[in-house]
């Protein structure tokens, strides 16, 4: 399996998060954020982390519903 370059943006109210790496998850993403930003464990399950970047190139998210 290719190892890709991801880039992840979190939201929690009004602070915006950054990180990237590669071969980058959903979950070790948020797992960083929580870590770096030591976000507290009460208000972990408001923190929204969404893809940004997959191999250097912009992910646009659309909510069809």
């Amino acid at each position: 399996m290719k190892e890709t370059l991801n880039g992840y943006v979190g939201n929690l109210g009004d602070k915006h998060f950054e990180v990237s790496g590669k071969g980058l998850t959903l979950y070790n993403a948020k797992q960083q954020i929580i870590a770096k930003d030591r976000i507290p464990k009460n208000k972990q399950h408001l923190l929204s982390v969404m893809l940004a970047e997959k191999d250097g190139k912009q992910v646009y998210q659309t909510y069809d519903f």
